[in-house]
């Protein structure tokens, strides 16, 4: 056999990819002996040439069934199921019981066995701790190993091992030199085998450049962060080479992909936010991220529409299961009649039968109306027969037939011709499928199969569905230029350009992770990978050693607020002796983005139905229905807000257990308003003991709340109905206790009627109170969930209740607003204003310019009244065009969803 001369051995397929398409120039020596394309392969790839060679050659122990991850989680999901294994760890002492969460469990015994594995340990360092996690570890490695001599399986870290001893045993042919690529680190039982493979061996060091300058670009939130590094990456498009990339390193990527895909759409291919009819974005990028298969819509319903064999189902997954495009006709007008009938059922369940026969009804009519007689109650009460008759019980061998054979009884995957990725998803499905055969010989010894080798419809579905949510689905695309990647994919790569974004000290480093099983010690002593802080930062330095030598251009940046609005800060590890750290200003770059999403919902109108950008306009001098909730809405979607309080769409309400939401608030409300009726200052609040406050609070909660049982017919129990009055006295009781910590103050207005007025239009009010301290006031506002002042702090205002409130009577103004926030975990003042006796929580807006709020009270108001004049204006000239400037508050009309289709013939945002 002729020997190989060297060999290039890289961290990931990934990277191998890129040295085979580049030159090599400077990561291989040039000389007239360059290693060929073909001598450049994945450490994952060689060994599995190299293990098919052993097997060609029968290499001793080379004739056992090699099991890949997904079959090891399988088998170890059969052994925790196994009444067996709970008898074999009771021999040693241990208690199983019942485990709460099985697949984190399995995830943990993997990791440990593998970590064993390569770094070396095995079960003398174990006993040397005797603890019961040790004894549960090293007993379930001892049944795991029985598990696979049964079925003659082995494991990938021993294959490993096998490997090494061949290459002890001159069982492999040994390159003259190796050469190890994008490695930040290697197990010693990767180190032991591959030394033993070649006496010339390199493995690439990564040393950090010591003269290199470091550009650090700070923003104020992670949202500008994301979009100015998409419109970065725009504008260096046009200087690439062929075959060049830009490379955008997301050290948490997984956590933000979605906000990362978001910001980029908007940057380039905004028509698509607003094109209801575009499947893909149009974009330049590629976020390396897997899906797993199950996430996957077309791959999802599957694992639902299995719900069709149960008896009764919840009433909100029945509609889901209903309007699921993917069985039968689709979302035909059956189906959609169905919908609107099952809307008015009060019950929280539906028996499958009374879906079938609703379903029946309705297609029996409608065939009667046009002569037609496709009927998908059929499919599914063939679909119930079958897995309760025919497929109650399979081999697993059978599992791919059987579920073929449900599936297109069903009409999956509907009346829909399937895209790319839902072609591709279907592929990747099929092929699991193709594997799950294989399982069939790990599964004698389970519990979930019959004795005679049969697994039951359920636990098969129960296990395709594990399976698909640990397969990973990528979506085969064109390269790109463009690469959005994680920390570990680009490490070793050169690109043309390269940031590294997110660079907070909250993501990099990454927290430890330690093993749960091994002893957090004997980790820390042989260096695990993720076990310690000290490991995690010697990792994440070497990672920007290798991406610093690779990329001499390399650029950083991070934000100051996260998606919460939590404070972050750079990461310390981040070379600082020499960087050139430029801030960003929050104003210009999100009004661009804006108005470019505007103008291309503009271009991307493609219906000739219904002209809704404007419609009937309000008559001059009069009331705005609904007041600061139909201009919130308004701002946050037009047409929503159209829909909602012009046309009077109503929002279906959810049965649901105990009290209504919406009582909550309004018994808050209605205690509080009789307590300080009744107290009216700080002075009488000091002279009320704690005991007299709940006394009052308890002997009003028990009336109003029986007011509010009767008048919305409740039906309440006693126990329940006990529980829920403690907790509403207690949250009122929390939000008096904390007015007893603040100055001098008297309660001036209760809910107080109030109307502000903006160009010639009125928004009626209720103020929930108005305080005045010395010769000031301040207007405060009840709120049960969660505030923030960022959404007042900027041109879009999307609260606008309290700048309302501020700007009633601008000649004689408040001198603060806020939010009392009452919630079960903290009770506290939320608001902006300059108070001479300062309350706790309210801001003076020099301390709260982060965003285009003015630094003093008396533009602050002024600058809103601008801005409530003219959406104002926007509103009662009657502009309704669907454009989404608010998820948040758009979530909430999700019933208004099937109508923006009639979208106007313009979206651009009007003028004064």
């Amino acid at each position: 056999m002729k020997p190989i001369e060297q060999i290039v051995i890289t961290a990931n397929d990934r990277l191998q990819r890129h040295l085979v398409s580049t030159s090599l120039g400077g990561l291989l020596p040039r000389t007239a002996s360059v290693t060929p394309a073909a001598n450049i392969v994945s450490l994952e790839r060689w060994f599995n040439d190299i293990w098919l060679t052993l097997q060609d050659k029968a290499y001793p122990g080379t004739d056992k069934r090699l099991l890949n991850d997904h079959e090891e989680y399988f088998l170890w999901l059969q052994i925790l199921n196994n009444p067996d294994f709970e008898q074999h760890l009771e021999l040693h002492g241990i208690a199983l019981g019942s485990l709460i969460n099985k697949k984190q469990m399995i995830e943990q015994l993997m990791q440990a066995r593998s970590l064993m594995a390569h770094w070396q340990l095995n079960d003398n360092d174990l006993n040397e701790f005797n603890n019961i996690e040790t004894k549960f570890l090293a007993s379930s490695l001892d049944y795991l190993t029985r598990s696979l001599n049964l079925c003659n399986g082995l494991l990938k870290d021993d294959a490993i091992q096998i490997v090494g001893d061949a290459i002890q045993n001159n069982g492999i042919n040994k390159p003259a030199s190796i050469r190890l690529h994008g490695f930040v680190e290697l197990s010693p039982l990767w180190q032991q085998n591959l030394s033993a493979l070649s006496t010339d061996i390199q493995l690439k060091q990564y040393i950090q450049p010591s003269n290199a300058t470091a550009p650090i670009t700070q923003y104020s939130s992670l949202q500008q962060e994301i979009e100015h590094a998409a419109q970065w990456c725009q504008s260096l498009l046009g200087e690439l080479e062929p075959n060049e990339q830009i490379a955008i390193i997301v050290p948490n990527l997984a956590t933000i992909h979605t906000e990362i895909e978001q910001g980029f759409n908007r940057v380039f291919d905004p028509g698509f936010i607003t094109n209801l009819d575009a499947e893909f974005a149009n974009v330049p990028y590629d976020i390396s991220l897997s899906h797993m298969l199950s996430d996957e819509p077309i791959i999802h319903a599957i694992f639902e529409l299995a719900n069709f064999a149960e008896n009764r189902l919840e009433l909100e997954l029945v509609q889901k299961l209903n309007l699921c495009r993917y069985w039968g006709l689709g979302r035909s007008e059956a189906r959609h009649r169905v919908s609107q009938q099952l809307a008015q059922r009060l019950s929280f369940d539906v028996s499958n039968a009374d879906y079938i026969d609703l379903l029946s009804s309705v297609e029996t009519a409608i065939a009667r109306e046009n002569n037609e007689h496709p009927f998908d109650h059929d499919r599914v009460s063939t679909f119930r027969k079958d897995t309760r008759q025919r497929y109650q019980s399979f081999d697993l061998k059978d599992g791919k037939k059987v579920m073929c054979s449900l599936l297109e009884n069903l009409g999956w995957p509907g009346h829909v011709t399937l895209n790319s990725r839902e072609y591709q998803a279907v592929q990747n499905f099929m092929a699991l499928l193709d594997k799950l055969a294989g399982y069939a010989s790990l599964s004698a010894h389970s519990k979930q199969t019959r004795s005679n080798g049969r697994i039951r419809f359920n636990a098969f579905m129960s296990l395709l569905k594990d399976l698909a949510s640990k397969t990973s689905f990528h979506v085969q695309l064109p390269p790109r230029p463009i690469q959005v990647l994680g920390l570990m994919e680009g490490a070793g790569m050169q690109f043309a350009h390269c940031r590294m974004i997110a660079m907070t000290a909250a993501n990099f480093p990454a927290p430890p992770q330690p093993n749960a099983l091994i002893p957090y010690h004997l980790q820390d002593k042989v260096k695990t990978p993720r076990s310690t802080p000290e490991r995690e930062l010697e990792y994440a330095e070497s990672l920007l050693c290798a991406y610093q030598e690779c990329n001499p251009a390399l650029e950083y940046s991070f934000h100051l607020y996260d998606t919460q609005d939590q404070p972050q800060e750079l990461s310390p590890i981040i070379p600082q002796h020499n960087a050139q750290l430029t801030p960003i200003e929050p104003d210009h770059l999100s009004n661009l983005i804006d108005a470019y999403v505007t103008n291309a919902a503009n271009a991307a109108t493609h219906y000739e139905t219904i002209d809704v950008t404007y419609t009937t306009p309000y008559p001059l001098n009069s009331v705005i229905d609904g007041g600061s909730y139909h201009l919130q809405l308004h701002i946050a979607n037009p047409y929503y807000a159209f829909a909602t309080y012009r046309l009077g769409i109503p929002k279906n309400v959810e049965p649901q257990f105990g009290f209504p939401a919406f009582i909550k608030g309004t018994l808050i409300h209605q205690l509080l308003a009789l307590f300080w009726e009744d107290c009216q200052n700080s002075d009488n609040l000091a002279a009320k003991s704690n005991d007299d406050v709940q006394t009052f609070l308890k002997r009003h909660c028990d009336d109003i709340i029986h007011q509010h049982i009767y008048r919305h017919r409740l039906s309440i129990s006693g126990d329940y109905l006990e529980a829920y009055k403690t907790q509403i006295c207690l949250l009122v009781n929390n939000a008096i206790q904390m007015d007893r910590e603040r100055g001098a103050f008297c309660v001036l207005a209760i809910e107080s009627d109030a109307t502000a007025e903006f160009l010639g239009y009125q928004y009626r009010l209720k103020l929930d109170r108005i305080d005045k301290i010395g010769d000031e006031t301040f207007v405060i506002d009840y709120k049960t969930g969660s505030s923030n002042l960022a959404n007042i702090q900027k041109q879009l205002l999307s609260e606008p209740q309290l700048p309302l409130y501020a700007c009633i009577d601008t000649t004689n103004p408040h001198a603060a607003i806020g939010y009392c926030e009452i919630r079960p975990n903290q009770c506290r003042y939320l608001g902006i204003g300059e108070l001479a006796t300062p309350v706790h929580g309210i801001h003076p807006p020099a301390t709260l310019n982060r965003y285009e709020l003015p630094a003093d009270w008396t533009q602050t108001y002024t600058w809103w009244t601008s801005i409530l004049e003219h959406y104002t204006h926007t509103l009662a000239t009657g502009y309704s065009v669907n454009i989404e400037r608010n998820p948040v508050i758009v979530n909430y009309y999700t019933h208004l969803a099937p109508s923006t289709r009639f979208v106007g013939q313009s979206a651009t945002e009007p003028s004064e």
